[in-house]
């Protein structure tokens, strides 16, 4: 009997043991969900109230105040969302992050409502494509994407404005195109710029004020007509680019002969203009065989290790002749270094780029320039 009541009494001890760590358990199951619960809480708060004061990982929630200000009369290139409300301002932030992710494009936003169709009409958004993205660039709209909620395809379209872009340059009277056929060689009246030399090919050195008669150069004419001076009778003027050379050493040179421009609006190219030059825009892929060794041109976006051996940045970095002898041959030591061992590239990084985001370059390759 006495055995019988001490196993009870030790049944009991463990009953009451495993009921004591099994309440423990529970209360320490529930202590950690309300510690997990507040921190969830805390971390989604903070990051919700982030987002609503635009403090996103990669973006900012712009609202655009100014359109004109901040769009039309920019220099840059300007991702643009014509917000009709349709999305959630998640989802919206969401898509406009992994935009910065994959292109490094800050999104400004325009609300568009019924008040504002007949303006964003006016700058070539049609009502039937909202809400959609669209890209500005120098004031002028270049693309519409209309969104289809497929972030892909967002970032696949953007892709292209990422390119490597070369600049060729014309006087300002130019058309904003010269044709399907662009890559043949150059145009009649293009420029280019060139460390200093007497002559160049089928180019005629500028100077100041300059004229040039008409007969015999009336094709010429017919693309500067009387922009640049003369009577526009027996004599017309040249471009005077001496305020635009970006250092000394280098002079601009027109081209007298080349391939008539076409006028093809089809065919046309994003312009900028500063001064007496308008720079038309190109792919870096379209670099035409007929470039001259030491040309300098304006370029961005460039992969400067793929291009290494097409161009350099014009940084003032030193050569070695016996790696680029050709280049080595044409500026000598004009910019630096002793001209026989060694020399030195214009330095050119701290000159202000007529174009945003562009800077200058000098040509490796490919044919090598000759007085006359």
């Amino acid at each position: 009997m006495e055995g019988n009541q001490e196993r009870i009494s030790q049944n009991s001890s463990k009953a009451k043991f495993n009921k004591n760590h099994i309440q423990g358990f529970i209360l320490g199951v529930l202590i950690m969900a309300i510690l997990v619960s507040s921190g969830l809480f805390i971390y989604f708060s903070n990051d919700r109230d982030n987002n609503l004061l635009g403090a996103l990982p990669y973006n900012q929630y712009v609202i655009i105040e100014d359109f004109d200000k901040e769009v039309l009369q920019s220099s840059e290139q300007t991702l643009v969302y014509f917000n009709d409300l349709s999305l959630s301002f998640d989802r919206l932030t969401q898509i406009y992050d992994n935009i910065y992710e994959n292109n490094k494009y800050i999104t400004k936003t325009y609300i568009a409502t019924k008040d504002t169709y007949s303006f964003i009409e006016s700058i070539g958004i049609r009502r039937y494509n909202l809400p959609c993205f669209a890209m500005f660039e120098n004031g002028k709209l270049k693309s519409v994407h209309s969104l289809d909620l497929k972030e892909v395809s967002v970032i696949q379209w953007l892709a292209p404005f990422n390119q490597a872009r070369i600049y060729r340059a014309f006087p300002s009277s130019a058309f904003d195109s010269i044709g399907r056929y662009y890559d043949l060689g150059y145009f009649l009246s293009e420029l280019c710029l060139m460390p200093e030399r007497s002559g160049l090919g089928d180019f005629l050195k500028l100077s100041g004020d300059m004229t040039l008669p008409l007969q015999g150069n009336t094709a010429l004419y017919a693309l500067l007509t009387d922009k640049f001076g003369g009577d526009n009778k027996t004599y017309f003027g040249l471009p005077n680019l001496d305020s635009q050379i970006p250092a000394t050493g280098l002079n601009y040179f027109i081209a007298t002969k080349g391939y008539f421009p076409e006028r093809d609006d089809e065919y046309n190219r994003v312009s900028y203009i500063d001064g007496n030059i308008k720079y038309l825009e190109f792919s870096i892929e379209d670099i035409h065989q007929n470039m001259f060794i030491g040309q300098i041109i304006l370029a961005k976006n460039v992969d400067e290790e793929k291009y290494e051996n097409l161009l350099l940045p014009c940084d003032g970095r030193m050569l070695r002749m016996y790696d680029y002898p050709a280049l080595g041959s044409l500026l000598g030591n004009k910019f630096g270094g002793d001209g026989a061992n060694n020399f030195q590239l214009p330095d050119l990084s701290n000159v202000h780029s007529p174009i945003n985001g562009a800077k200058y370059y000098i040509m490796l390759r490919l044919i090598y320039p000759t007085n006359d």
